[in-house]
């Protein structure tokens, strides 16, 4: 009796090249049916995933998603396969199972010894306050911070990685920044507090609210993943 093809659905714009397909064949041990579903998930990620799923009968989801999609989803008993690129993001390494999703918020030190850092600002507004202080104090005085507003997750990230920056500051709105935190950047978080003493207020926000600045955290998303 011919065993039968494990069906894989491939959410993803980039479709798998004969090495992922390779890699596929070799980790579930005869042949795979691959499925390319390049659509955009609807704003109910996870559910949207879970329907795909369910409507293709397919026993296994290729995925990278935001890290909030990734850890419903395995709450709902899915492991989805998230493929493995090294550091120069071309070099396929093979695919990891996502079994959790930890997520560690870390005080940042001062950089010892620095000089002329570089940290990317992404956000509609410049760094106001005591923002820019202390990114002087961490960084260094002479610390170099090129403000970007980029709507585009994949046009932010190429200008960070081309840029030679030290972090990136993200001031984006919740669903923007669960997207950057898939991408392995060093991600900063400028936590602020809610202040409705005018003259304690160091900015506002979109929707008028006055905050004033609380400190930075390193923003770290850690896969708990098993290698196939």
């Amino acid at each position: 009796m011919v065993a039968k093809a494990t069906k894989i659905l491939w959410l993803s714009r980039h479709h798998p090249d004969e090495g992922k397909e390779r890699e596929l064949r070799r980790v579930f041990g005869g042949e795979v049916d691959v499925h390319v579903d390049d659509r955009p998930l609807s704003p109910d990620g996870a559910q949207d995933v879970l329907g795909r799923m369910r409507s293709g009968g397919f026993a296994e989801v290729v995925l990278v998603a935001p890290t909030s999609i990734l850890s419903e989803l395995c709450q709902r008993g899915i492991k989805p396969l998230w493929p493995k690129m090294l550091q120069d993001r071309q070099t396929f390494e093979g695919f990891d199972r996502v079994l959790g999703i930890r997520k560690n918020l870390e005080d940042v030190q001062p950089v010892v010894e620095a000089k002329g850092r570089k940290v990317m600002w992404l956000s509609r507004f410049a760094p106001a306050g005591r923002q820019m202080v202390e990114l002087r104090r961490l960084f260094g005085d002479d610390v170099v911070v090129t403000h970007r507003d980029i709507p585009n997750v994949e046009r932010a990230v190429e200008f960070f990685r081309n840029g030679g920056f030290e972090a990136i500051v993200a001031v984006v709105p919740e669903a923007v920044f669960e997207r950057l935190s898939t991408q392995e950047l060093p991600l900063l978080r400028s936590e602020a507090i809610k202040e409705n003493d005018p003259s304690r207020i160091e900015f506002r926000g979109g929707g008028g609210q006055g905050f004033r600045f609380d400190r930075y955290v390193w923003y770290r998303i850690e896969k708990v993943t098993e290698r196939l």
